[in-house]
C-alpha cells in the first residue's frame, strides 16, 4: 500500500532552517576541534534527501528545493560559526541525475539546481527573483570534512 505523497511523515519533509541549525550547531560544537569544514546536507536535489523538489501551481512547475536548501545553509552557517568560528561551510554534493522539475517529486538536474540555487539563468546572468540573493561556501581548509 503506497502513500499518496512519497515520503510523507518523513525527516525530508520536515528540513525546518531553524532545526537543522540547531542540529548543525551541535555538531560543529562537538565536532569544531577536530574539523574546520562543514558539509551540509547530502544530494538536496532529490526527493531521497530533501521534498519537495518542485512547487507546481495549476500544472505549472518550477524548482522549490534550491531556494529551500538556500535556506538551509543560510541558517546552519552562523549556527556552525557560532560554535567553530573559522569554520567553512560547503554545499553538498548532489545527485548526477534528475528532471527539470515538472514534477514535486522528481529530482532536479544538477546544472538546474545549482542555477536555481545560485540565482542565475541559463545564461549565468542574475535573477532577479525576490527568494534570490547570494550564497557562498569555500572549501578552504586542512583538516577532515564533516558532514553536518
Amino acid at each position: 500500500m503506497g502513500q499518496r505523497v512519497p515520503g510523507q511523515g518523513q525527516p525530508a519533509l520536515q528540513a525546518l532552517p531553524k532545526k537543522f541549525a540547531a542540529f548543525a550547531n551541535a555538531v560543529a560544537t562537538r565536532y569544531g576541534g577536530m574539523v574546520d569544514r562543514y558539509i551540509v546536507w547530502n544530494e538536496p536535489n532529490t526527493t531521497l534527501w530533501l521534498q519537495p523538489q518542485s512547487q507546481c501551481v495549476k500544472r505549472r512547475c518550477s524548482p522549490y528545493s534550491p531556494h529551500h536548501y538556500r535556506r538551509i545553509v543560510r541558517a546552519a552557517d552562523p549556527a556552525i560559526k557560532r560554535a567553530d568560528p573559522g569554520a567553512k561551510l560547503l554545499v553538498g554534493s548532489l545527485a548526477p541525475r534528475g528532471t527539470s522539475g515538472t514534477s514535486p517529486n522528481g529530482a532536479i538536474r544538477p546544472l538546474l539546481f545549482l542555477r536555481e540555487l545560485g540565482c542565475v539563468n541559463a545564461k549565468f546572468k542574475k535573477t532577479r527573483r525576490s527568494f534570490c540573493a547570494a550564497s557562498s561556501a569555500a572549501p578552504t581548509a586542512s583538516r577532515t570534512t564533516r558532514t553536518a
